[in-house]
């Protein structure tokens, strides 16, 4: 989650580029180390030019812009418990309007290309979410209504005035790495491309075409369920700046709009799921209705 911003501080001889005191976790962080990427942070170029402080550095010209930077941040104070030890943000700065801009992004943002919903080399047929078994629609029934109407998020992002407050529930640090977290819990149950490193997770939606070509996750149609992988695998643009409260949207959004099959696969209920945002795919998705499951009493285990 993308809980630290930076942005521009400009007074008459200077202008820095500062860690937003308005971020949630600021006062917890100080900047370690700053690398200069080349564009769209594909190599890394070396150590940034200009003398740095704990929270800010130095941009000493706008002619050295455009530049693609990696931060890292690590704990004022290891005592403090919750709070990763180190944490690295990707910052974008560019000359917008005659002013500088800054884009902050808890991961490189790439541009592989877009995945179309009608696309005929690339699309779920629409055919298959018709293809939905009535007794498994009934015995899931419950999931469903979950993830639909009472859809854990936080507040000032919600879909429904009936969700599950994540945060109310769990508290402020439930996504930290403390095992004893919301997150820790939630992730004994593995879903390929969600909090791991293999590239489930895209920025936008214009960087999906490889991650889901990757995940095999191209083409489905109905004459194709029978074979295809029942590996959990989910890939997915973080639009809630945290993949879990990504992936509850998406979810949520996939059973709104009708775009889901549960599937007997192999004697294990599979949820095949897709979303998307004006006719791009925004999420693609296999996970057992057992995971599913698991998370929601997770979840409500503190209810």
């Amino acid at each position: 989650m993308t809980r630290i911003k930076f942005r521009v501080n400009k007074n008459k001889e200077n202008q820095y580029i500062e860690i937003d005191n308005e971020s949630k976790d600021y006062k917890y962080y100080q900047i370690q180390k700053i690398l200069v990427f080349d564009k769209d942070w594909k190599k890394a170029k070396g150590e940034y030019p200009e003398k740095f402080e704990s929270h800010k550095f130095k941009l000493k010209s706008d002619k050295m812009l455009p530049l693609w930077l990696r931060i890292c941040l690590e704990k004022k104070d290891s005592e403090i418990k919750g709070y990763a030890k180190k944490r690295y943000y990707y910052l974008y700065l560019h000359c917008q309007d005659k002013a500088i801009s800054v884009v902050t992004n808890a991961k490189p943002k790439m541009k592989s290309g877009y995945i179309k919903t009608n696309a005929e080399k690339s699309a779920w047929c629409d055919s298959i979410w018709r293809e939905n078994d009535s007794t498994l629609l009934d015995k899931y029934n419950d999931i469903l209504r979950f993830y639909l109407i009472y859809y854990p998020s936080k507040e000032e992002r919600t879909l429904s005035k009936q969700f599950t407050d994540i945060y109310s529930l769990w508290g402020d640090n439930c996504f930290s790495n403390n095992k004893e977290q919301l997150k820790a819990k939630l992730s004994m149950y593995k879903v390929k491309g969600i909090m791991d490193k293999t590239g489930g997770i895209a920025n936008s939606a214009d960087d999906m075409k490889h991650r889901i070509e990757n995940f095999d996750l191209l083409m489905l149609r109905k004459n194709e369920l029978a074979s295809i992988s029942k590996e959990n695998r989910i890939v997915l643009v973080d639009t809630e700046e945290n993949q879990y409260l990504s992936l509850f949207r998406h979810l949520r959004n996939s059973i709104a709009h009708g775009t889901f099959l549960i599937y007997k696969h192999d004697f294990v209920d599979c949820f095949i799921f897709q979303d998307s945002l004006r006719k791009n795919v925004t999420a693609r998705g296999i996970v057992d209705m057992s995971t599913l499951e698991k998370w929601r009493d997770i979840i409500l285990s503190k209810a």
